[in-house]
């Protein structure tokens, strides 16, 4: 019952938003069958396929034959997973960065078309992240994963903290340091905020910065205005300090990217059900309200990306400041490729334009691409998504080779209709 319940609500916003991409298109299987039936076990028996219960390593071992498992610790004391499917000699070394809700597991929707397993055969050296708080990143030095100490931290600590210590190991092993980032969603948010904050260390190490479906500024987002509890950040702040709840519930992280998945962030006659090859069982695992919580605030304030707002008396504590301090993205030094979409109902084309437009003309070097055709999570369950990775393969491989580019590329397309 309420599932049905948000799904119905979801439905409800679509509808209000006079100018959102998204429509309900009664044909669709997916929506259909899920109206009909909303449950798990029924979803499954009704698509299934045999890389639905695999999980990362054993999907990298199916279609690459070789997966390498490597163990991090954080500044903070977090202990995270990293794989790598291994390649001798490769063109380049590349980190593919997770987006909010899930693991390493997202690249690999596709099967043996997946991005990973591509960029793999293509002969790149691919390492997979797995970020605090995920199913293989659980563990801490000092506290439980049900401690609600654990859970403080948002996509800010994965910048500072989590991506640093995963370049630098990458850099030890591969001795590489023209390492390619490729992020989607929050991974991307996470590679923006590091190549701001931690900019000697990202020039020092990263070739690129490949940023897709970036949430940054929500001036013109038509669906996440209407969802009411956007409107009170700080009563979403109270209520998780209030009942100490650091981790969204098991329930809620399988229901509210599931209804995001079916109504908001995909495009109905482009997805199909048999592209979504995963058990949602161990797909979607708890994750940190905290991260939430910074994310409504961004979506309030619409052009300001900023800090988490603590709240004027501890903003004034920790940043001496009663307003959370913007990150400085004038200070990326890396060069940032952004990849967006006309479509994207959760990350819209023109915010993605006025982050572009703020960023050091020494970051945009190669332009931006900018996607017709797929929503948010089309990136992975889309029809056409691999026509986007076969694209962002080409142009990974005009790349020079050293991180000083000579002249500009023009942008592969400026529309691109996949």
């Amino acid at each position: 019952m309420i599932l049905r319940i948000m799904l119905w609500s979801t439905i409800f916003v679509n509808i209000l938003s006079k100018s959102s991409t998204q429509r309900i298109y009664p044909g669709n299987t997916l929506l259909e069958y899920f109206m009909n039936h909303l449950d798990i076990e029924s979803y499954m028996r009704f698509f299934y396929n045999s890389d639905m219960s695999l999980e990362t390593p054993e999907l990298i071992t199916k279609y690459a034959g070789n997966c390498e498992t490597h163990k991090i610790t954080t500044k903070d004391g977090y202990l995270l997973t990293m794989f790598r499917i291994p390649r001798e000699n490769p063109k380049g070394v590349i980190l593919l960065q997770h987006p909010l809700t899930v693991n390493s597991r997202i690249y690999m929707t596709q099967s043996n078309n997946s991005l990973a397993f591509l960029l793999w055969k293509a002969g790149y050296d691919v390492w997979l992240n797995n970020q605090r708080g995920t199913l293989f990143s659980e563990d801490h030095t000092n506290s439980s994963i049900s401690n609600f100490d654990y859970w403080n931290f948002s996509f800010h600590e994965v910048a500072v903290y989590d991506i640093p210590s995963q370049i630098d190991l990458m850099k030890r092993v591969t001795k590489s340091s023209n390492i390619i980032f490729i992020g989607h969603s929050q991974g991307s948010s996470s590679g923006l905020i590091y190549a701001a904050l931690k900019n000697q260390h990202a020039k020092n190490s990263i070739k690129l910065f490949i940023l897709m479906a970036l949430p940054c500024y929500f001036e013109h987002n038509e669906v996440l205005r209407f969802l009411p509890f956007i409107v009170f950040p700080p009563l979403v702040e109270n209520l998780i300090r209030t009942f100490q709840m650091g981790s969204v519930l098991p329930f809620l992280t399988f229901v509210v990217p599931l209804s995001k998945l079916l109504l908001s962030e995909w495009t109905p006659e482009l997805t199909e059900p048999s592209l979504l090859k995963f058990d949602p069982k161990i797909y979607f695992k708890n994750y940190s309200w905290k991260m939430l919580a910074h994310y409504l605030q961004l979506i309030s304030t619409k052009t300001r990306f900023q800090m988490f707002d603590y709240g004027k008396r501890q903003n004034l504590e920790r940043y001496h400041s009663e307003v959370p301090p913007l990150y400085p993205i004038e200070n990326v030094s890396v060069p940032v490729y952004l990849v967006s979409s006309v479509h994207d109902s959760m990350t819209t084309l023109k915010d993605a334009d006025l982050l572009f437009d703020r960023l050091p003309d020494s970051a945009k070097v190669y332009g931006k691409l900018d996607l017709i055709g797929l929503n948010h999570a089309d990136y992975f369950a889309g029809k056409r998504a691999v026509t986007l990775y076969n694209k962002l393969l080409d142009f990974i491989d005009t790349l020079p080779n050293d991180k000083e580019p000579d002249v500009l590329i023009e942008n592969l397309s400026r529309n691109l209709i996949v």
